[in-house]
């Protein structure tokens, strides 16, 4: 008897784990206040500070996330803190200011040199800074001076293909040690840091590039000051940073669009003034920063943000569906046979 199969459809749900991180190898070099930035294909540390025994350093160390390994490459011409680091447009890393000075220098990843470019018209340390749609650097905010720091509202684009700077429009409130990104939708977020008068902010700004305006969205789910901040698909990243004197370990997550944050499982270190940056996979990278108890970390964490997104796989299951049975073919009954009318005999008459 022949076995036919029928295919059911079932439900095997695959939940996206949110977030799932993992420890990888340490920094060569322990330190807070550095810059941290995404280039062909592997992630650069850049300068920073700790107490072994400098305060600020030189030091440029280069991750492959790949084969999780680390090497040194070419150092600063000088040594820094509090730099702003972003890979621009053309692929080369840019450093901006540090430790209240104004330099600014070019890496390229493929001949692992630095070239000086254009100072900072401000010279300034603790400044956020982003990439914009247009190819143009924005620095946001920072302090000109060391001790005390003293937080700006200004805000300066750098041209990386003439070399040359402009100002724009100053930010609402002034702020340093804050974060920014650019979004998916090509404006750029300022988030975060500490004001005139010592307070962190959980303060976000929406910035146009192209219209030179700004616009305040919702605030995080905390305030804090040196945290590190990237943008990966259509959301943005806080991770880390300090509120008061105490580290922190928080992630939360911003949606643009919906104007939304949500808070993500934390990093395993609680850490802050830590860099962070986006790896070709999408895979998240925080690196180095410190803690209330003045330890410094060459901690290097990949952390992957999922949504908690239910993705149906199909299976095929067979089931044995029964041969119906035969049903026979009913006898034709034969159409009886039409016995003739019998011819009539003729009555004879007697003569």
């Amino acid at each position: 008897m022949p076995i036919h199969l029928r295919l059911w459809t079932s439900q095997a749900m695959a939940v996206v784990p949110d977030p799932i991180s993992r420890l990888r190898l340490d920094m060569p070099t322990e330190r807070d206040a550095l810059g941290v930035a995404a280039a062909a294909g592997k992630i650069y540390a850049v300068g920073g500070a700790n107490d072994h025994p400098a305060v600020a350093l030189s030091v440029v160390e280069e991750y492959d996330p790949d084969d999780n390994t680390w090497t040194t490459a070419s150092g600063l011409s000088s040594d820094r803190q509090g730099i702003a680091l972003v890979t621009g447009s053309d692929g080369r890393i840019y450093a901006f200011g540090g430790t209240s000075e104004g330099p600014v220098d070019a890496y390229t990843p493929s001949t692992d040199s630095w070239e000086p470019k254009s100072s900072l018209p401000t010279p300034r340390y603790g400044a956020a800074a982003a990439l914009g749609p247009n190819g143009k650097i924005y620095l946001f905010g920072g302090s000109g001076t060391w001790l005390p720091p003293v937080p700006l509202t200004l805000v300066e684009a750098y041209d990386p293909t003439t070399d040359s700077w402009s100002t724009r429009s100053p930010l609402p409130s002034a702020r340093h040690q804050a974060g920014a990104a650019q979004g998916s939708d090509g404006k750029i977020y300022v988030i975060g840091g500490v004001d005139l008068s010592g307070n962190e902010l959980a303060t976000v700004d929406q910035y146009d590039p192209v219209a030179d305006t700004w616009t305040t969205r919702a605030v995080m789910p905390r305030a804090r000051k040196g945290l590190a901040v990237v943008a990966v698909g259509t959301k943005i990243l806080a991770l880390g940073g300090y509120a008061g004197d105490t580290a922190l370990s928080a992630v939360d997550e911003y949606s643009p669009a919906a104007d939304l944050w949500v808070t993500k499982t934390a990093l395993t270190t609680a850490r802050g003034n830590l860099g962070a940056a986006v790896a070709r996979s999408g895979k998240i990278y925080a690196i180095g920063g410190s803690n209330e108890n003045g330890t410094y970390f060459a901690t290097t964490e990949e952390v992957v943000v999922g949504g908690g997104s239910v993705t149906p796989t199909v299976t095929p299951t067979a089931v044995k569906t029964p041969t119906p049975t035969r049903t026979p073919t009913a006898t034709r009954t034969p159409t009886p046979t039409r016995t003739p009318t019998p011819t009539r005999t003729p009555t004879v008459t007697p003569v």
